[in-house]
């Protein structure tokens, strides 16, 4: 059986991103806690409000109701972009990706994570970085990608290390150790564990996470070989995990306590912690293979010894098999068709973009055109008998657009290379100001001169008296 330490490992690092009272309103009453945070979406003035509530309930229904999470989260994220809040959509953007990958979509879950990430990158805070690399790496040790997943949280403990976060420190020691439990590697697992509960045992916020720690460290232990005191853990981490009524970790400490109960050859133990796990997964429907670890771990301890309750339970256990193969399949199904949308919608997208792109075009082809058309006309103005102040007057507008249309082009350009970092925009317009602007003042006295000289020669001409003439 393969240990469930990666589903939790999930969980807590979507947990960095939660403000303390909210997790603990959550952990105790759910419900309560939804119809708070609706009524905020609803009738808040403020959009951060609004924002805040959204990504709360978009947490929440994380694993109540991932559809109902994705809806959220494009609220939070539609709202966000609104108030140009670059943070609070990164954050959407997280939740989005947790509940894609609760729904199976998982292509979609890490390529959102992927884009969160540059999106944190470029932003260059710290903090959201940590957030996002911490639920890559406990997304990739949820598809047993653990090569991939190491360094990630390694990389967010680093971070977090830097800025004294230490509820993500407390996150990311924990979420490693359960990752090198499920390696193998128990020294390390055992090292991040210990680090983890050392923050735990002096923090009050992180007494709703100290049952699943409890767990994880008398799991390390068991597979050490060392039982008494795998199973003081174990039995230490029953009272937190029952006062926060987690069913999982529920189900998991008294199934590795069966276990233990098992190989120590005390059958009826066993089958009394065994039937409590079985209890427990029964609590959360959803969770079908912690019920399947149950019900494989009943039909073992019962064989030649029930035969009734041995039938019963691998009846249960073909038939979660077959409901875990059809949910696989659903999930393989609903990943293509919502793989297919997304690609028609950057169909779409791309068609839309080429569609503006080429009336932006148009429109440069038409300003250049015109630009093209007012200096030849200019160049005809000269050549005639126009008022010096029109010529004058057509000559700068026409600079003025021409260095204008300068601007308009290399704007663009500008924003790709600086990424839109304010300062280095602000550094090269001014640069691009201090050559433009002179440039613009001598072409402009060159050109008035140029279309003035007719006319002043002309002027000159008629002031000269005729040739023979002679005064009175």
């Amino acid at each position: 059986m393969k240990d469930r330490w990666i589903v939790r490992a999930k969980r807590l690092a979507m947990l960095a991103m939660m403000v303390v009272p909210l997790r603990f309103c959550m952990a105790q009453n759910n419900e309560k806690t939804m119809d708070s945070l609706k009524a905020i979406c609803r009738g808040a003035k403020a959009d951060t409000a609004r924002i805040d509530a959204s990504l709360g309930l978009a947490y929440i229904y994380i694993w109540e109701n991932a559809d109902s999470g994705l809806y959220f989260s494009a609220m939070a994220d539609s709202l966000s972009r609104k108030i140009k809040d670059e943070k609070r959509s990164i954050l959407s953007l997280i939740r989005s990706s947790s509940n894609l990958l609760a729904k199976g979509i998982d292509s979609a879950g890490l390529q959102a994570l992927t884009q969160a990430r540059e999106r944190a990158e470029r932003m260059k805070d710290d903090a959201l970085i940590s957030t996002v690399l911490a639920n890559l790496g406990s997304s990739y040790a949820n598809f047993d990608q653990y090569e991939m997943a190491v360094p990630l949280i390694k990389q967010s403990l680093a971070m977090d290390l830097r800025g004294r976060d230490t509820a993500a420190i407390f996150v990311n020691l924990d979420n490693l150790g359960m990752v090198y439990l499920a390696m193998g590697e128990l020294d390390s697992a055992l090292s991040y564990a210990n680090r983890a509960y050392e923050i735990c045992i002096k923090r009050t916020w992180t007494v709703d996470m100290m049952g699943g720690l409890l767990r994880t460290l008398g799991r390390i232990q068991h597979k050490m070989g060392d039982r008494d005191i795998a199973m003081a853990y174990y039995r230490r981490s029953l009272p937190y995990s029952v006062g926060y009524r987690d069913w999982s970790d529920l189900h998991g400490a008294s199934l590795f306590m069966g276990e233990l109960f098992e190989e120590m050859g005390q059958r009826d133990s066993a089958q009394h912690y065994f039937r409590l796990s079985h209890a427990y997964a029964e609590n959360d429907s959803r969770n079908k293979s912690e019920r399947l670890a149950a019900c494989q771990a009943l039909s073992r301890i019962f064989r030649g010894v029930n035969s009734d309750s041995t039938v019963k339970y691998l009846e249960l256990v073909v038939a979660l098999k077959d409901s875990l193969n059809s949910d696989d399949r659903e999930k393989a199904i609903n990943n293509s068709i919502y793989m297919e949308r997304k690609r028609d919608e950057a169909a779409a997208a791309a068609l839309v973009k080429a569609e503006e792109m080429r009336r932006r075009n148009i429109r440069l082809l038409f300003i250049t055109v015109f630009i093209i058309t007012l200096f030849l006309l200019l160049m005809l103005l000269a050549g005639m008998k126009a008022h010096p102040k029109l010529v004058r007057f057509s000559g700068v507008l026409a600079l003025l657009l021409a260095f204008e249309f300068i601007t308009l082009l290399v704007h663009p350009l500008i924003s790709v290379w600086t990424h839109e970092d304010p300062v280095w925009m602000l550094l090269i317009l001014v640069g691009l100001a201090a050559i433009l602007v002179p440039l613009h003042h001598r072409v402009e006295s060159w050109m008035v001169h140029r279309l003035s000289r007719p006319h002043v020669q002309m002027r000159k001409d008629q002031d000269v008296p005729p040739s023979g003439s002679s005064s009175d």
